[in-house]
């Protein structure tokens, strides 16, 4: 966000995020088999548009939802059976404090943890972590948070979802 508290999107920020992401579940136990990204495809807006649909489900309503078509089309060219997808959203405010004693950073991240049978397009899991005011492209503060996401399933030492 800018000084006026204008959002921006940021492609190099962003690209950050994914790799912080990345190299956070990379430090989990999970059975991540290929790690893929949205990013640069043919059908970009499409798949920005589908993507962005994660941060719209609700928790208790996954019966009767689905994968949207360009992503589901797009995870079924890379022939995974089980897809766990990450949105991470958030934003990294520079304010120019008055007094000094006013904080210099002020951040704000939400990530929201997707699995999905790629095959059916159906859901089979879904968690959000509750807004927080934390850096989203803090390598720990993702690691706690997406540890904490898959807290329900059955992952790690097991190797299965």
């Amino acid at each position: 966000m800018d000084k006026n508290g204008n959002a921006r999107y940021s492609d190099s920020l962003s690209a950050k995020a994914e790799k912080t992401i990345c190299d956070a579940l990379g430090q989990l136990d999970l059975p991540i088999v290929k790690t893929i990204t949205v990013v640069g495809r043919s059908n970009q807006e499409a798949l920005d548009h589908d993507y962005e649909w994660i941060r719209s489900l609700k928790t208790g309503s996954l019966e009767d939802a689905r994968l949207p078509g360009a992503l589901q089309a797009f995870l079924a060219l890379n022939s995974t059976k089980y897809a766990l997808l990450i949105y991470s959203e958030g934003f990294v405010w520079e304010r120019f404090p008055s007094f000094p004693d006013e904080d210099l950073l002020k951040y704000g991240s939400s990530i929201y943890l997707l699995i999905a049978d790629v095959k059916t397009g159906k859901l089979v899991y879904y968690n959000r972590s509750v807004p927080e005011e934390a850096d989203p492209l803090s390598s720990r503060m993702i690691l706690r948070r997406v540890q904490l996401l898959l807290e329900e399933l059955n992952v790690g030492k097991q190797k299965q979802v």
